[in-house]
Formats: structure tokens, sequence, C-alpha cells
């Protein structure tokens, strides 16, 4: 992963290796103890999302430790939280969009994109040109705009901001209505009254955990599509029941506002970019999407709720008729995508079956 970094430096850049072994043995310490009383659930962290050999940053140190998941945060320290802006821009003319809406946002909040390597220059073009402190990583066009978001997650965490905001350039080139909805999501969430409104929530309430745009919330059991397995999977890792997943929701979109620690769960578990499907125009069924669903289990799992921009003080209602979903005719998405699902568990299939008669499975 290549980067580019703007603003203050230190004179040595350091590997994110130490950085990532600290990470990784709170992170497995903290899942111990959310399933403290759950003994007959095993623990499978192992490892982290980012490879160490790709990336090297200058002027990153050690994270700082990772408190608990229902750490308060100090109310006196309220108008200082920081927040660190993430954006996936694999459309450079969207991301004018976001620039624009953040060039409006206070100083302290830093700007972290991440794009392909065809887009690098022309980013980093837009980047220089806005004055914004930044910092741009090159990844590989895989697993949308979430395995950039994992491959990031550890820089963010280790300078110390208190809140992510998570966005991309989604355009939906499979709907007609795909602009409205991304226009929508970005001024609830990029909007500068609206993320100091966020922001003096978070700061109020430390059982707050996430908060998305309204509007965008829906149940887990009517939007599951393709991704029961995995996000089945993936709940249990996080000390969840398979009704406890069922009963939840999540923000449409992976586009949402958090503090860093409610993401901790979820992003110290083993996600390799391999995992991830190749990009082939997927709209279900993949990786993405099920950790699509995940992003709020996480919130879950650490004790915090999830709350809308419209009102982070009541209690968040999932949207049973997801105005941006009717189009699509979920059944028609799963008719298309079953054959490419049903491959894909039967070659897993058939190399547990290979690795039992002792052959070769590749």
């Amino acid at each position: 992963m290549a980067i580019s970094t703007r603003g203050h430096r230190h004179k040595q850049g350091i590997r994110f290796e130490e950085m990532l072994a600290s990470i990784q043995i709170q992170s497995e310490a903290k899942i111990s103890k959310l399933r403290m009383g759950k003994a007959k659930r095993k623990s499978q962290v192992t490892t982290l999302v980012v490879n160490p050999a790709e990336m090297y940053v200058e002027g990153v140190g050690p994270s700082s430790a990772l408190g608990a998941c229902s750490a308060a945060l100090p109310e006196e320290e309220s108008t200082l939280l920081r927040a660190a802006i993430a954006v996936h821009a694999f459309y450079p003319d969207v991301f004018d969009e976001a620039l624009d809406l953040v060039c409006t946002l206070p100083v302290r909040h830093k700007l972290f994109v991440t794009t392909v390597a065809e887009h690098q220059a022309a980013l980093r073009a837009k980047l220089e040109q806005s004055g914004r402190d930044y910092s741009l990583y090159v990844v590989q066009n895989r697993g949308r705009d979430v395995l950039p978001f994992l491959k990031i997650y550890p820089k963010l965490r280790a300078e110390g901001f208190d809140l992510i905001v998570k966005v991309h350039t989604k355009k939906s080139l499979h709907r007609n209505d795909g602009q409205l909805w991304r226009k929508d999501v970005y001024t609830q969430l990029l909007d500068g009254a609206a993320l100091e409104r966020a922001i003096q929530a978070f700061a109020n309430d430390s059982s707050l955990g996430m908060i998305g745009p309204e509007g965008h919330f829906v149940p887990m059991a009517t939007y599951m599509g393709a991704n029961g397995a995995r996000v089945f999977s993936i709940g249990s890792r996080l000390g969840l029941t398979e009704p406890e997943i069922r009963r939840q929701g999540f923000f449409a979109g992976t586009m949402f506002m958090a503090h860093a620690e409610a993401l901790d769960p979820l992003l110290g578990l083993a996600f390799a970019d391999e995992e991830f499907e190749p990009e082939a125009g997927q709209i279900d069924g993949t990786l993405a999407h099920a950790l699509e669903r995940s992003m709020a289990l996480s919130v879950v799992a650490c004790g915090r709720r999830l709350a809308s921009t419209a009102d982070p003080n009541s209690l968040l209602i999932a949207t049973q008729n997801y105005e941006f979903a009717k189009k699509t005719k979920l059944r028609g998405i799963l008719r298309r995508h079953a054959l490419y699902v049903c491959c894909r568990e039967l070659k897993q299939y058939l190399r547990f079956i290979m690795r039992l008669a002792g052959r070769d499975s590749t």
C-alpha cells in the first residue's frame, strides 16, 4: 500500500509492526473480556487486517492503549474531540462532493483517503489544492470500500482520533437513484453543523457508539440478503447469538460516524485480503456486504448503542420499507447471484474434501 502524507511528521518513520502487535494484544484482551461468562464460545482472534510488510508511514508511533468499549469521554474535552474522516475515493468526480464538505469542517478533523493506483495522481492534486491536512493511501480494487477501511484503521487509531466518519464515493450504478442516495448521506454525515451536533452527542453520552444517517437504518432480518452465513459467523466471533443478531439493524451503504473504540471488536478480527472476492460488480453475497451488516454488531458487542443523525438521544427505529431498496427487488438480486454464491460454497466444500483425502487442494 503506497502512502502519501501531509502535515506534521516525526523525523523518523516507524513501521507498523510494533503498533499492530500492540493493538492485536489489546484487542484480543478486549474480546476476551466481552465474552466473560460465555465459556462455550471460543475466541478466534488471531491477527489484524493490515500486513505490516505492505505499509510504511512516517510519523506514526505506537497506538495508545485501547480502553474498554464502555469507557466514558471526559465532558471537559467535548469541544476538543477529533474525527478522522475516512473516504474511499474510487470515483474522483464524486470525491469532489465529499471534499467540498470536508473543507468546511474545523481543522482538527483530518482527512484520510484511499484510492486505486490509477486515480492517485488526480486525487493528490485535488487534495494539495484544497489545503487540507490529509493522508492518501493507494490500495487494490478489492473489497469495495470495506477492505481499504480495514487497512487504514490501525493508522486512525494510532493517531488518537476519538471518532471516525466513514464514507465513500458511492455511485450504485445498478440504481437510478444512486446520486440521490449519496447526497442524502453526505449531507447528514459531512455537513459541519451535523457533525458538530454528533460530536456533542458522543461527548455527552458514553453509551453512544455509532450515529448513522436518518432513514438508512434497516432491520437485519429483512435485509440480510445472501449474507446470512457470514454475518452469523462474524456475530458469533463477537460473542453474539443468532437470535441477538437477527434482532439488530445496520446502516445501509456502510457510511456512518462511530466512536473509534466501538469498532475495535470487529476490526480486531482476522480478515485477510484473500477472503474478499475479486471485484466483479457484485451487488450482494460478498464479504464486503457481510461486513456492511456487521459494523453495527461490533457496537452492540461492546455494549454501546446506535442512533441516527435526526436525534442521537432517541431510540433508533429501523426502516422496514427502505426507500432505496424498493426498486432493486431483493428476490431478483438473490436469483441473479444464487449461482455465484452456490459455486463459491461448493468450491470451499470441495477443497475441504480434498484436504481430508490428503490431496493438494491447489
